[in-house]
Order: structure tokens, then C-alpha cells, then sequence
């Protein structure tokens, strides 16, 4: 839940709770969500006891099993390449 709400723009726990609010329905088809959607004091919590460096090796360890790229491929996450964010007419990249 914390990842797709990530990905979708969230930045702070409370975004985290309200993505999650506003997709409960969607996240029900594959999480069991029993107790309904987490707080963000619930998200805040958990992300404070895991190992960030643990975290990121688990991270990029799934997400390089789910998806095959070439070595060196660029994978633009923010989407500011695609939506031309730039200083205009100093012909700067983002």
C-alpha cells in the first residue's frame, strides 16, 4: 500500500493514509485489509523500525525479479522528463 501510494505522489504518512482511504476498495481485491486502511501514525511507525539499507536491497532485489531492462536503461520515476519540466529557453534538462 505505502509503495503504490509512493507512486502516486504521496509524501508524507498522512497522503499515505488518504491514498489509501481513496483506494480501499482497489487494495481489498489482493490485501486483506482486516482491520481496515493504517493510520499514519501506523505508517510512520512501521517504516521507522525497518533497515532502510535491508529495505532497499529487498526492494530492488523484487523489483528487479518483476521487471527485465537492459543494463543501463533509464527509468524515469517522477515523470518530469515526460511532462517537459525545464527552464525554458536556457534550454536546461529537469
Amino acid at each position: 500500500m505505502a509503495i503504490c501510494a509512493e507512486i502516486c505522489g504521496a509524501e508524507h504518512w498522512t497522503e499515505m493514509e488518504e491514498f489509501g482511504e481513496a483506494k480501499q476498495e482497489w487494495l481489498a481485491t489482493f490485501l486483506v485489509l482486516e482491520h481496515g486502511i493504517p493510520s499514519h501514525d501506523r505508517f510512520r511507525r512501521v517504516f521507522m523500525l525497518l533497515d532502510n539499507i535491508e529495505l532497499k536491497g529487498v526492494f530492488v532485489d523484487w523489483i528487479s525479479a518483476a521487471v527485465s531492462l537492459r543494463e543501463g536503461t533509464l527509468v524515469n520515476v517522477d515523470g518530469k522528463n515526460l511532462c517537459a519540466a525545464k527552464r525554458r529557453g536556457r534550454g536546461e534538462k529537469p
